[in-house]
């Protein structure tokens, strides 16, 4: 399908669902539905994520998924790559396809994804628009996703970060080294309107806004990386 190796949904894991949905619904202007397994998170109508329950002794976090048109062969080959399907094997679920949850060899959380129906892509204010993994080998991690998901990778001349590209050029995450001051492992990027007021509004919300707005290269936008009020951390983008 035509979001093969793209981000097509976005699960947060956390203590509290309901909570969680509260917290973004005020936030970012999602609607919020109830399913068996907790919270569907809606941009303009548009599905786009969902909250679910944190597994004991798991801090909050979200969850990317990668659309791909065989997920038990991709299970295999993160397996054989070093990675871990943390379910034991690709499960389907009714209504939304078939998935695998994967650790990759650095133990960075991701999903990958045959959805049922096609998702549809958007760049509007609400949306998820970009992805970053911090890693602590950025060559490694960028030949394990090159294996594994078939994305393009180009490294910087030090070798120091990297960005993952589509075969038709789209360029869909980046790759940098993991730092102390900097969430490990995937981070999603979600668009809004106008960043220091959604900065605002989550601290008055509960969340931490612990870092300075920060200018995306070549003048594009600026975002702030922000922790929810269950610890999750999410990244807002404001794009120009």
């Amino acid at each position: 399908m035509a979001t093969d190796g793209r981000f097509v949904w976005h699960e947060l894991r956390v203590p509290d669902p309901a909570a969680a949905a509260r917290f973004y619904g005020e936030l970012l202007g999602w609607s919020a539905d109830a399913v068996p397994t907790g919270v569907t998170f809606r941009a303009s109508g548009v599905p786009v994520g969902g909250a679910s329950d944190v597994k004991p002794g798991i801090p909050s976090h979200w969850t990317p998924f990668v659309a791909v048109a065989d997920v038990d062969a991709v299970a295999r080959g993160a397996a054989a790559a070093g990675g871990i399907v943390t379910s034991g094997e690709p499960a389907d679920v009714p209504g939304v396809g078939r998935l695998a949850p994967i650790l990759d060899p650095h133990k960075a959380i991701f999903a990958v994804l045959h959805p049922l129906t096609e998702p549809v892509p958007s760049r509007e204010v609400g949306a998820f628009v970009w992805a970053r993994l911090r890693t602590p080998d950025v060559g490694s991690s960028a030949r394990f996703y090159e294996q594994v998901i078939g994305w393009s990778a180009t490294l910087s001349p030090e070798g120091d970060a990297a960005v993952f590209d589509l075969a038709d050029g789209t360029r869909v995450a980046e790759v940098l080294p993991a730092t102390l001051e900097d969430p490990f492992g995937w981070l999603p990027f979600v668009r809004v309107g106008d960043l220091e007021e959604s900065r605002d509004r989550a601290a008055a919300l509960g969340a931490a806004v612990p870092g300075a707005l920060v200018e995306v290269p070549g003048g594009r936008g600026r975002f702030s990386i922000i922790r929810d009020p269950q610890g999750a951390s999410i990244a807002l983008l404001e794009a120009y």
